[in-house]
């Protein structure tokens, strides 16, 4: 049974699991952390008897592709203006290059150890390549979604 509540880990005393997103997800998993990792790879998955998931982790074991988080979709026929297109390249661009200082920011603004938040960024794929293509493809097949793009801004 799958129900909407207010709340975070302290639900499963009520519940077997807990679906967390975005910053509360952030949040909740710094608080169970002893201290912060060097590096990604060593990010723990256990604290005693909580046991945390990350879903595009799982979507990765099962599929071998990326989960796409986000995308900017448009009708073919309605492309978005050319000068939106060049503002999200340039702010792609130049977020990448600052990503220590957009994660120390984010880390200030929600309270969590900025090497955590780097390692939160750095996962992330910023640019929709091919292995993303087919994770998208995946992902709307096991919806039963139609799945046909033609053209990607890229």
């Amino acid at each position: 049974r799958y129900e909407q509540t207010k709340g975070e880990l302290e639900l499963l005393s009520a519940y077997d699991g807990v679906l967390l997103i975005g910053d509360q997800a952030i949040k909740a998993y710094a608080a169970l952390l002893p201290e912060v990792p060097e590096t990604p790879h060593a990010l723990p998955t256990r604290f005693g008897e909580v046991e945390v998931a990350d879903l595009s982790t799982l979507w990765f074991q099962r599929t071998h592709l990326p989960f796409v988080f986000a995308v900017l979709a448009y009708r073919k026929e309605n492309p978005p203006p050319k000068p939106l297109v060049q503002a999200l390249r340039r702010a792609r661009r130049e977020g990448l290059a600052r990503l220590g200082e957009v994660a120390r920011g984010e880390a200030e603004r929600l309270g969590v150890h900025p090497t955590l938040m780097e390692h939160y960024l750095w996962n992330f794929r910023y640019h929709l390549e091919e292995p993303d293509r087919l994770g998208l493809k995946a992902f709307a097949e096991a919806l039963g979604l139609p799945f046909a793009p033609v053209f990607y801004l890229e």
